[in-house]
């Protein structure tokens, strides 16, 4: 999977794609720590998800295959 991400003056816009595999269950994670254990959970369904979020002052992201 793969995660594109750009900015605007107030909105972080976030791409997820998927490899091809449709037996991959993608999901993207949204964090406000670096460990994850709080994480917002998104499934991305049918291989692609566009997603805005607003600034804030820390978000991390990362996408899982499994």
């Amino acid at each position: 999977a793969h995660l594109d991400i750009s900015t605007t003056t107030d909105e972080v816009e976030l791409t997820v794609t998927g490899d091809g595999d449709e037996d991959s269950q993608i999901t993207l994670k949204k964090s406000s720590d670096l460990d994850f254990t709080n994480s917002e959970d998104t499934p991305v369904l049918g291989g692609k998800l566009n997603l805005t979020y607003p600034v804030e002052d820390q978000a991390f992201f990362r996408v899982v295959a499994e």
